[in-house]
């Protein structure tokens, strides 16, 4: 390292390229040669520099000195390769050693500047050295006994210098949705009760309650914001939702007079169609108590009712919308109700008026799938008021006693509540595909978002992430469509309304302390007190409802205010090159591809052999972790840009939430009428015809298909779960003798994917290590054979035999794949998980029906009545 550089840089940026021009007879110096190296040098360098950029391609990961006498001293570097600003290689073949204190020594200006307020960068330069010197021939061109190099080896060096942390960015793209207070719905003497978007109608349903004592429900028109319809009834209303089937209108509150009937309290109907031209309700379902929330379930339209007054037992009440309709077409009597689908009481309330249940925020919410309802009852201690119901098992009556008391199975296994005893349950909402639950909970001084991920057992839960925590009174919370952010309503130290995005993906890091999220700088300072907001299907707005600042002077006021979520544009991305072409900074001093940082480094001059241990992971006062991500930029190569994509579209977000339930099918025919009975006072009654044939299928969703799709009905694995029988020694065996499986419902033809060599063309095996490698990587030799003798035991496959005859392959129930040859146990040690893709576009079955491979929530069998899809499904190795 002492040996200086040779200086052999080429000029940055666009040049105009001269390449040699050879004839006979030209007369060939040293410059000819040098001028076409440097012409082909100078292509490559261009094509690195713009077409690929500067960071790390692979490899460089700084690393903790092995030995703990020396982690004060040094750090490893291992092998890798990097592109600096001017697209030059910048190769490291094996592990290099970076004497940290001896480069800090070589520079005091830098010692003194590493005071603990700054980073210790780390970056890795070009620095081409001569090699291989010979004796120059020629008298003049130097002394004699002069050498000259023959070779100028391409080597690097490191380069270390402090950065204040205000100074330089993190490597990070800002794809934060922008948010923006775009309008407002005023109301000078009313105050909002309860939003819902009706996503049926692309209606905005906004419930005011007048302070003289009668309340609205208002309908807009989402597009334009028009007043659609204002529906009256309820003297006092509250919450209010909407059901797609049957385009269902509801809102809770007291005092209700329908067409028909009325009620002291209870939940009012009005038929959407109706709704313009009539503004009372159709009917009304009497509750017993007078605070209630209300909400369905976004593919079924199933209604849930929670009648939770302060200090009472609360009661929850399901009804479909089939019984809601027939009630309704009944001219329902008064007094009477539907018929419930389920009923289940509480040993509580859910809190006051004034809490999050009596305001509005999300403490009850349905998954979109419709299969799960979660609960938070903000009154008592979160360890008890959390509830996630599985909601075919509360129809069963499985979650329910004798006398309707709601059991313990319905309060999730697994639940961390928080520590502090000030905080309690404000909000919960499900990921789209409702393996993520989300709980909000919170104190007057902090907001705490937790993440759970539903294991597929019953309702058990497994903390997924640390969480985050935000300095401010927690009041609502939605989850964006797509996961990636999600949405707080809080009020601030300051006592200001405040509505705030997050990214969600730091929320994942698996440490045990929650990370502390800021408020987002465009967050929007709201003018009111916030009572809840309500979210689009799309993500792309979000309604806020808040009420007068102050409750105690007249007149009682309130608004709803319109914020706009706009997505990052990420063509930005793109464009920005419209700008100019990207070279080295002029002030960029060391030209130098970070490679990590020490965060903080403190060196004292004095003694530096005392400075700080370099850690992988700081583990106490007098140790530094080494960051190699902040501030690394990657350089990602074709091929792990396609893995990306193939991850992305086997993820499926491509995918839009389910669509609505298809019509029903027309009426079967009439049985053929049974013969009459015989004549007499106490003749037999003649026998009933037959059963008509079945209607025609109904449709699924506006443009679905209504014929039945092969779909993938077992594994030889537990998706998420250990491989039954065999750990990671035993599983390459398990490979090469039997396989792996998957059964299908009908015949498929394997033959045209069948390949004597390489990977099969529909179905590969990864496997990913976290220790080695970013990513999945493809388990190679593999080989395709048919399924035979399957022993199926619900979605499991306990035992099968596969074949690789021809008649077999042709008429296959499934697949196998199998190792075609010996394969190192080392290569699954240390494996977090494998899983199988199958490319499912590709399979049709002997009656031409496609296989269908979305699946769903890990559930078997496949399917959503659409061809084709990613199959992925994942499993581990017990190590």
């Amino acid at each position: 390292m002492s040996d200086p550089c040779i200086e052999g840089c080429l000029p940055c940026g666009l040049i105009t390229p001269k390449r040699g021009n050879y004839f006979d007879g030209q007369p060939l110096v040293a410059r000819d040669f040098v001028d076409q190296q440097d012409y082909h040098r100078g292509a490559l360098y261009r094509h690195n520099a713009f077409l690929h950029g500067t960071g790390v391609v692979c490899g460089l990961k700084l690393v903790q000195h092995p030995a703990p006498d020396c982690q004060r001293i040094a750090l490893k570097l291992k092998p890798g390769l990097a592109l600096d600003c001017c697209g030059r290689d910048l190769i490291v073949p094996a592990d290099r050693l970076v004497p940290v204190s001896q480069l800090i020594a070589a520079d005091p200006d830098l010692g003194d500047r590493l005071d603990g307020t700054r980073h210790l960068m780390i970056g890795l330069r070009r620095c081409d050295r001569g090699t291989d010197a010979l004796p120059m021939i020629l008298p003049d061109c130097g002394p004699p006994g002069a050498t000259e190099w023959t070779r100028i080896a391409e080597e690097v060096e490191f380069a270390l210098w402090a950065a204040d942390p205000s100074e330089i960015a993190p490597v990070a793209i800002d794809a934060r949705p922008a948010l923006a207070w775009k309008s407002s719905f005023t109301f000078p003497s009313e105050r909002p009760a309860g939003l819902c978007v009706n996503e049926g109608r692309h209606w905005l349903q906004v419930a005011l309650q007048n302070a003289g004592g009668s309340g609205r429900l208002h309908l807009y028109d989402l597009a334009s914001h028009d007043l659609v319809a204002m529906l009256e009834g309820v003297t006092t209303i509250g919450d209010t939702a909407a059901a797609r089937q049957d385009e269902l209108i509801f809102a809770a509150g007291q005092k209700i007079t329908a067409r028909t009937d009325s009620a002291d309290h209870g939940v009012a109907l009005w038929r959407a169609s109706e709704a313009v031209a009539d503004p009372k309700p159709a009917a009304v379902i009497a509750t017993d108590h007078a605070q209630i929330r209300i909400a369905t379930t976004p593919t079924t339209g199933e209604l849930f009712v929670l009648e939770a007054d302060p200090g009472e037992k609360a009661r929850l009440t399901a009804y479909s919308p089939d019984a809601i309709t027939d009630w309704l077409k009944s001219g329902p009597a008064p007094g009477t109700r539907p018929k419930a689908i389920a009923t289940a009481v509480f040993d509580h309330d859910f809190g006051p008026a004034d809490g999050p249940t009596g305001r509005g925020a999300a403490m009850m919410k349905a998954s979109a799938d419709g299969r799960l309802l979660a609960l938070a009852a903000p009154g008592i201690a979160p360890g008890k008021g959390l509830y996630l119901i599985e909601i075919a098992a509360l129809h069963a009556g499985s979650l329910t006693g004798a006398d309707g008391a709601i059991s313990d199975k319905a309060r999730p296994e697994g639940y961390e509540p928080p520590s502090d005893a000030a905080e309690r349950l404000v909000a919960v909402d499900f990921s789209l595909d409702a393996n993520i639950l989300y709980v909000l909970t919170g104190s007057k001084a902090a907001a705490r978002i937790a993440r759970f991920a539903l294991t597929g057992a019953a309702n058990r839960l497994a903390q997924a992430g640390r969480g985050g925590m935000i300095a401010a009174r927690p009041v609502d919370f939605a989850v964006g469509p797509t996961e990636a952010y999600g949405y707080l309503l809080a009020v601030d130290a300051g006592g200001l309304a405040r509505f705030t995005s997050f990214a969600i993906e730091p929320l994942k890091a698996p440490e045990t302390a929650p990370l502390e999220v800021a408020m987002a700088h465009d967050a929007v300072r709201l003018d009111g007190a916030a009572q809840a907001f309500t979210m689009e299907a799309s993500g792309k707005r979000a309604h806020v409802m808040l009420a007068d600042s102050d409750a105690k002077a007249a007149p009682d006021r309130g608004l709803v205010a319109v914020i706009d979520i706009t997505q990052a544009d990420c063509a930005i991305c793109l464009t920005r090159a419209l700008e100019g072409c990207a070279s080295c900074a002029p002030d960029d001093a060391h030209h130098a591809v970070i490679l990590g940082h020490l965060p903080l480094y403190r060196h004292d001059p004095a003694k530096p052999e005392d400075g700080p241990r370099m850690l992988d992971l700081a583990a106490g006062a007098d140790t530094v972790g080494v960051d190699n991500a902040t501030y690394r930029v990657i350089v990602p190569s074709a091929a792990a840009l396609r893995d990306a994509v193939m991850c992305i579209l086997a993820q499926g977000t491509t995918e839009g939430p389910p669509g609505p339930r298809g019509d029903p099918g027309q009426p079967g025919k009439d049985g053929v009428a049974g013969k009459d009975g015989k004549d007499g006072k106490d003749g037999k009654d003649g026998k009933d015809g037959k059963d008509g044939t079945d209607g025609a299928p109904g449709k699924d969703g506006k443009d679905g298909t209504s014929f039945k799709l092969t779909a993938i009905i077992a594994t030889s694995w537990a998706d998420h779960q250990d491989y039954p029988g065999v750990n990671f020694v035993r599983f390459p065996m398990l490979l090469l003798e039997k396989g792996i499986a998957l059964a299908f419902d009908g015949k498929v033809d394997l033959r045209p994917f069948i390949r004597r060599q390489g990977q099969p063309l529909i179905a590969e095996l990864q496997l990913r290590q976290p220790q080695v490698l970013a990513g999945w990587l493809t388990v190679g030799q593999m080989r395709l054979a048919a399924l035979v003798d399957p022993t199926l035991a619900g979605p499991l496959i306990t035992d099968f035999k596969s074949s690789f005859d021809d008649a077999a392959l042709k008429a296959s129930p499934g697949l196998v794949l199998r190792l075609a040859d010996n394969i190192e146990a080392g290569l699954f040690k240390g494996a977090d998980a494998l899983r199988v893709v199958l490319y499912a576009d590709m399979l049709v079955d002997h009656d031409g029906r496609p296989l269908d491979g979305h699946f769903i929530g890990g559930q078997l069998p496949t399917g959503k009545a659409a061809p084709g899809g990613i199959f992925t499904s994942w499993f581990t190795l017990a190590q």
